[in-house]
């Protein structure tokens, strides 16, 4: 006890303060333990379930260029992207933004929203891979660029791409009213066939004050669109056998409800695909003014965006279906990943140091709609829980791994693959059904899947002959 302590009132006073002391040491020192003990923990990033068949990883640097490793490569990106937000495809009188919405141009355009959805897109693709990828765009190598003829998707491809220029050149702001203001029409940036070149006009960049090249927007993509489908004999054969009768008696267990929309909308709703574009007005209306005015109620809302879902469940009854629908899409993407493995075996064979710049075939990027990304899902066999975001982005990546050239050569699985999906929240890794039970080594935190079992899994629900397929008669298809 202090020796100032001496009657009885200072040694209690003196006793609260040693004790005050003591409570206060404990608790710094309390603090200071668990501070540490955080640290030394994996951060664990918060789930955003949008996947149900994904679980949390650790938290991991997503960008290439301070991510580097001598264990490998990158070699091959193929992305896959759904548009951005865009005006309702159809527009209800009880809607309070129905006439800023015909403002905006026709039915299902691409709103400035959208433009910055990809335009953000694009720059996070450069920051995750760096001159991996802006090299490919803005240096215009033989770089594929694929889109369905929907003006909608070809306008969210140019702002990716432009994007992706403006983490080099910071004139490109495609993020401001000014570049958006100065969009160009889009018959300036497609190429009427395959992708041939880039448009480097002088003039047209003057004239357009965006401040790049780019390589010219294939639109032929059409297999990536519904509206396509229609020319699979097979797969109408299939809608009008199992899918329309089915979607119409459910519509019908539902028929108390439209009733209600149809009155809360003003407008009669017949099928599925007009109540489907109340939802879509609900979507435009958030995503472009950052809230809902609440024209349609929260229940109503609910329910309609469960619908959505169920719709997608009704489209997709079995296999067959989900073949002859991403077929297609899914053939593409594995051809591209095949012609990468061949170039890289016969760099191997002819010792060459580099790849003629006219082979490249590191990247490609696909532009396309829900019914795009909703007909892969539902082939791979992966389960979204909600409907994909605007400008949600599948992302496959093939790495080597840098242990010998004799392995690479005996085309062993030094070879692997990584899918990704990405949304406006996060980015998560997929493990497709063919990969769980193999080892792989750890990339950005995940496991990367041996290429055989990794294209293996993409292959068998493939349709390289889709004509064939989708014969009455015929086709390779069980």
């Amino acid at each position: 006890m202090n020796s100032f302590c001496k009657t009885a009132s200072e040694k209690q006073n003196c006793l609260a303060i040693q004790i005050t002391k003591i409570v206060c040491f404990l608790i710094i020192f309390g603090l200071s333990v668990f501070i540490i003990t955080q640290n030394m923990k994996p951060q664990i990033k918060k789930n955003q379930n949008f996947l149900s068949n994904v679980t949390n990883v650790e938290s991991h640097n997503t960008d290439l260029e301070t991510d580097q490793s001598e264990e490998f490569d990158l070699i091959q990106v193929i992305t896959m992207t759904r548009h951005g937000t865009t005006t309702p495809g159809l527009l209800f009188p009880n809607d309070p933004n129905r006439e800023e919405w015909e403002r905006m141009g026709p039915p299902e355009t691409l709103t400035h929203k959208g433009v910055r959805e990809h335009c953000e897109l694009g720059r996070y693709l450069a920051r995750r891979y760096g001159q991996f990828v802006t090299g490919r765009v803005t240096h215009n190598k033989k770089t594929k660029i694929w889109s369905t003829d929907k003006d909608r998707s070809i306008a969210a491809a140019y702002s990716t791409l432009a994007g992706i220029a403006n983490h080099r050149h910071q004139k490109i702001d495609c993020l401001s009213n000014e570049w958006i203001a100065n969009f160009p029409p889009i018959s300036d940036i497609i190429s009427p066939g395959q992708n041939k070149g880039v448009n480097n006009s002088k003039q047209y960049q003057q004239k357009q004050g965006q401040h790049f090249s780019y390589p010219l927007i294939d639109s032929n993509a059409t297999f990536m669109h519904r509206s396509a489908w229609i020319n699979c004999k097979k797969l109408v054969h299939l809608n009008e056998k199992y899918v329309k009768p089915k979607r119409f008696e459910d519509f019908q267990k539902n028929s108390h409800f439209y009733q209600h929309l149809s009155r809360v909308v003003g407008y009669n709703i017949t099928n599925y695909d007009e109540a489907k574009s109340t939802y879509e007005s609900y979507l435009t209306e958030r995503e472009v003014k950052g809230h809902f005015s609440g024209w349609v109620d929260k229940d109503s809302i609910e329910y309609l965006r469960k619908l959505y879902l169920h719709d997608y469940d009704l489209y997709f009854p079995a296999k067959l279906n989900e073949k002859l629908t991403a077929g297609p899409t899914l053939a593409i993407i594995v051809r591209k990943m095949q012609t990468i493995l061949s170039q890289l075996h016969t760099l191997f064979e002819h010792s060459r140091s580099k790849h003629d710049e006219n082979e490249d075939e590191g990247l490609m990027m696909l532009f396309g709609h829900t019914s795009s990304i909703m007909a892969v899902t539902k082939a791979l066999g992966i389960r979204l829980i909600d409907l994909p975001d605007f400008a949600a982005t599948f992302i496959f990546e093939i790495y080597s791994v840098n242990d010998s050239a004799k392995r690479l050569n005996e085309q062993s699985d030094n070879l692997c693959g990584q899918l990704w999906y990405k949304t406006s929240l996060d980015i998560e890794p997929i493990e497709l059904e063919t990969c769980k039970k193999v080892s792989g080594i750890q990339i950005r935190g995940s496991k990367c899947c041996p290429i055989s079992k990794f294209i293996s899994h993409l292959q068998k629900m493939s349709s390289h002959s889709y004509e064939k397929d989708c014969r009455l008669d015929g086709g390779n298809l069980k």
